[in-house]
């Protein structure tokens, strides 16, 4: 849908930004590669949507988790394989790109 488009644009966006805020001295300085640079990103962005997630979401989600009965480990099982690999691919990219020139990655 557009919701998910925007999301991929901006975090398309956020990684070329990050790219180009971390020059070789503040990555030497503050121990940054790209690993740690996408992680704090994510840990970022899981605190600041959290709440407004909860709060938008949170009564529905609980409701359809709740009718879901004996499918539930299923469900929190694939739940967290999917976002295992949604966070490594996002960090295999990160890791991609910050081999790769502005240039490049444009």
């Amino acid at each position: 849908s557009l919701l998910a488009f925007a999301s991929t644009v901006a975090f398309a966006i956020a990684k070329l930004l990050a790219k180009n805020q971390m020059t070789p001295e503040i990555k030497k300085r503050s121990n940054l590669d790209a690993a740690n640079n996408y992680a704090l990103l994510t840990c970022c962005s899981a605190s600041v949507l959290f709440l407004p997630s909860l709060l938008v979401e949170g009564r529905p989600a609980l409701a359809a988790f709740n009718a879901m009965g004996s499918a539930q480990p299923q469900f929190i099982l694939d739940l967290l394989r999917c976002g295992a690999f949604y966070y490594a691919y996002n960090e295999m990219g990160f890791r991609v790109l910050d081999m790769l020139s502005q240039v490049s990655a444009a």
